[in-house]
């Protein structure tokens, strides 16, 4: 566990994104599948098992679509939607990044988010009070 004196002086010393009280987030890109085509512009082809086909096979499959408007037996035109996840915060930059590296194995695509807790005042008194102890010894 980071000691509190480090955490602080990492928040004194980052990148704040143009916010005065920034939360980073770690987030993870989900992706939705089987919506209707109103909702969606993607999508991908799924063969007889249910496997996402690889994507050469997956044009040609797109072209006979478009050429004869069918789709041939084994194969499902799936739309989909993606999206970030949220999966944890935390007061730096640096925290997200050693979650990463301790959990990034086990989310797929990730990045680090940073949201403001501007208004937050449960969140700004934590970090005023982690901030406080930078001067401390």
């Amino acid at each position: 566990m980071r000691e509190i004196q480090k955490i602080a002086k990492d928040m004194m010393e980052q990148d704040n994104r143009a916010t005065e009280s920034p939360l980073f987030v770690v987030e993870s890109r989900r992706t939705v599948y089987g919506l209707d085509s109103s909702y969606s512009d993607e999508w991908v082809w799924l063969d007889s098992d249910g496997e996402i086909i690889e994507e050469g096979i997956a044009e040609l499959l797109d072209s006979i679509l478009k050429c004869n408007g069918r789709i041939p037996d084994s194969y499902r035109r799936v739309y989909t939607h993606k999206y970030w996840e949220f999966v944890t915060c935390c007061l730096t930059e640096n925290g997200c990044e050693e979650y990463l590296k301790a959990n990034g194995h086990n989310l797929g695509e990730t990045r680090i988010f940073v949201h403001s807790a501007w208004r937050n005042e449960e969140m700004q008194t934590v970090r005023a009070l982690v901030a406080g102890q930078l001067s401390r010894p």
